[in-house]
């Protein structure tokens, strides 16, 4: 079984790697930095080790969906070029810290991400259109929302958050 992905060739622009459930660290990804602009790892059942996407300058897309091992996502605040993030059904994901260095994010996607209580790394992430939180059954603190000035499209659905007082549902303040 694939325990982990350790050999890459430098000319490689995307990768997609689906249910491969053995795989749980990432290393070669190092050897792409040059190019790799599109990972998509879904459904690795016990991916927890992606420090190795910290050197991947030229990211652009990152999918980390349905990875249940996967506690921490520090390691791509060095993703500067980062646009749209997918944490979908991440269920042991707690906090965003990492995010506040991926300043060009314009999508995260955190659906179902049930012990998700800590989004307050998106602050830094002035140019974040597009925030999906429906059903962060832990998520309670949404004051963040208000330090992001470009955000158009907020889905809160099932999140006890969204019935904070003053909490501020889309980008009119409606």
């Amino acid at each position: 079984a694939l325990t982990q992905l350790c050999t890459v060739g430098p000319w490689l622009k995307e990768l997609h790697v689906r249910q491969c459930q053995n795989l749980c660290a990432i290393h070669g990804l190092v050897q792409a930095s040059e190019c790799l602009k599109h990972v998509a790892l879904r459904d690795c059942g016990d991916l927890n080790q992606i420090g190795s996407l910290a050197k991947l300058n030229q990211l652009v897309y990152l999918d980390l969906s349905v990875n249940n091992a996967l506690t921490e996502i520090s390691s791509i605040g060095t993703c500067t070029r980062l646009q749209q993030l997918s944490l979908r059904s991440c269920h042991r994901l707690i906090s965003l810290d990492g995010v506040q260095g991926c300043w060009q994010l314009r999508t995260v996607d955190v659906w179902n991400c049930s012990l998700l209580s800590d989004i307050s790394g998106l602050a830094q992430c002035a140019h974040l259109e597009r925030l999906n939180l429906e059903y962060c059954l832990s998520l309670h603190e949404l004051s963040v929302l208000k330090q992001l000035p470009m955000l158009t499209q907020i889905e809160l659905e099932g999140c006890p958050g969204a019935h904070t007082p003053g909490c501020r549902m889309d980008a009119g303040g409606r």
